[in-house]
């Protein structure tokens, strides 16, 4: 079992945020200023892989496919392998 850092568990609590505020999505910089510490936005895709591994092994949605690419309303390729 995945076991997530206080930083990814962070991510995973604004992504909660996200969904029950009914956000579309949100780009990888905005959920990296809404960690304090803010978190440069390069960070932020390794960080919600594990979460997205972490879904996939509990057989829950996908929380990280709201996270896109600034311009892009698209998930990143990290959800390719899962």
């Amino acid at each position: 079992m995945i076991k997530l850092t206080s930083v990814q568990i962070k991510l995973t609590e604004q992504l909660l945020i996200t969904v029950m505020k009914k956000e579309p999505n949100v780009e990888y910089n905005e959920l990296g200023d809404r960690l304090i510490p803010q978190m440069h936005w390069r960070q932020v895709p390794r960080n919600i892989g594990v979460i997205s591994g972490l879904c996939y092994q509990l057989g829950l949605p996908f929380l990280s496919a709201k996270v896109i690419s600034k311009g892009k309303n698209v998930a990143g390729i990290g959800f390719y392998n899962l």
